[in-house]
């Protein structure tokens, strides 16, 4: 029950910094703010992980790990960021972040791909409603923009 507790913070933590970043867009691009974003996680997470990190953690460290962290970092953390704000900033909170939601659709597909893991009905039927989730956001949109002209 923890993880799923930990989850749920995480999303809330998430979907509050999308409205803290548009609110910071409206004075600013999604290229600063991803920036001023980036610096100071940066920070935070390397006094977090200095306080709360076995140093045996460090031993571990590898050539693969290294790379796999690298790769982590350039598509999360810059230009998943990066995306994330600009997407924000073009079509707003409400739409945006339930399509940036689409990561478990993401995450399923590479874990099958490269983990060897299962499909299961779970994770079929999940896949199913995120991709008509999608399809009722856009054509939400689609549907507002033709009422307008």
């Amino acid at each position: 029950m923890s993880g799923i507790i930990i989850s749920l913070i995480a999303s809330i933590g998430f979907g509050t910094s999308s409205v803290f970043a548009k609110i910071s867009m409206l004075k600013m691009k999604s290229g600063t703010t991803t920036l001023i974003s980036l610096v100071t996680s940066t920070v935070v997470t390397l006094f977090a992980s200095i306080i709360f990190t076995d140093p045996i953690e460090y031993t571990k460290l590898n050539m693969e790990i290294w790379l796999l962290l690298f790769w982590i970092a350039i598509l999360t953390y810059f230009f998943g960021r990066l995306l994330n704000y600009t997407s924000v900033q073009y079509i707003g909170v409400s739409k945006a972040t339930p399509i940036i939601g689409t990561t478990p659709l993401f995450a399923s597909v590479t874990a099958i791909i490269f983990m060897d893991e299962k499909i299961t009905i779970p994770i079929l039927i999940g896949t199913i409603l995120i991709v008509l989730g999608i399809i009722l956001i856009t054509r939400e949109k689609t549907d507002v923009i033709k009422s307008k002209n």
